[in-house]
């Protein structure tokens, strides 16, 4: 059966942004398997006579990346398709272009999508979990055990054997990693992540003290951080006891004290809460999976082969 296939290319600038797409349309018969090996084929003198589109948005190459990861069409080449009267389903192959030449390490098809398969093309000798192959469930993805796994289960090591000060290094560590996957490199990241998740009216603390307190433990393992040098910030640090929430906290030294486990308490709550905007906001799922391919755990170090 004659249909139409596509070859598609995702023009990347020196910024690593994709403004604009271009295309060339075939008309072939045959199998699948042998209309892909044609697109392949002329990917290069493809690309030389392809035709320029400018969609509504600019994706970057780790979106593409992502929206490849989960095998979800890109809003750009949807809206390309859409432009082109294309069929249910098309047919087609995407690949990227960088400094105007055909980019590619590794070709998968979306259906044989997998990080071990794109390693094994690029010759890397070694073993490495793929969490989202790992996490996935017949409900979607288990991203409760998969943050259980790479932060949670080490705070709680080290809560447990009284390594407070590194379990308290590791809650601020992990909040850092969860604002930056839901907001990115801003650098308010942590503070809006707290104030749009998390409840402080237990601990009569604020997002702007714990942040201060975050500055001061992670890069010099003290409570002087610059705005709190400066008496901009109120200087707080925490306590380990069993008063929990009657305890509100006591004043020495010029120093706000906190039970460490009712922040625990208050993360868990605001993890909850998080969590459950990825089933109100299905979007956000892409965006995700994106920033957590950035991130680096125990459970996911890659381990080499001799």
């Amino acid at each position: 059966m004659i249909e139409k296939i596509y070859n598609i290319f995702t023009i990347f600038d020196e910024t690593d942004v994709c403004s604009y797409l271009s295309y060339v349309i075939h008309e072939v018969d045959g199998s699948d398997q042998s209309k892909i090996a044609l697109l392949k084929s002329e990917i290069n003198s493809d690309y030389r006579r392809s035709i320029k589109f400018t969609p509504s948005q600019k994706h970057t190459r780790s979106e593409y990346n992502s929206f490849d990861r989960i095998s979800v069409l890109s809003p750009q080449i949807e809206e390309l398709l859409k432009s082109l009267n294309a069929p249910l389903n098309p047919l087609f192959i995407r690949t990227p272009v960088v400094n105007d030449q055909v980019f590619f390490n590794a070709s998968s098809s979306m259906e044989e999508y997998s990080m071990e398969n794109i390693r094994e093309q690029l010759g890397i000798k070694g073993s490495q979990i793929d969490w989202l192959v790992e996490y996935a469930t017949n409900d979607g993805l288990d991203i409760t055990s998969l943050i259980n796994d790479d932060f949670l289960k080490a705070i709680k090591l080290l809560y447990s054997n009284g390594l407070y000060v590194s379990a308290m290094k590791l809650l601020l560590t992990c909040i850092d990693s969860l604002a930056y996957i839901e907001y990115g490199s801003d650098r308010s990241a942590f503070i809006k992540w707290l104030k749009e998740y998390a409840d402080f009216k237990t601990i009569l603390i604020s997002p702007e003290e714990l942040w201060e307190l975050r500055n001061g433990l992670l890069h010099m393992s003290n409570l002087h951080s610059s705005k709190v040098a400066q008496k901009k910030v109120r200087r707080i640090s925490f306590y380990v006891g069993s008063e929990g929430k009657r305890f509100k906290g006591l004043n020495e030294d010029e120093v706000f004290y906190f039970n460490f486990k009712d922040l625990i308490d208050v993360y868990i709550d605001a993890l909850v809460k998080w969590l459950d905007s990825y089933n109100i906001d299905n979007s956000k799922f892409a965006k995700f999976v994106e920033r957590y391919d950035q991130t680096v755990s125990d459970s996911r170090f890659l381990l080499r082969k001799n």
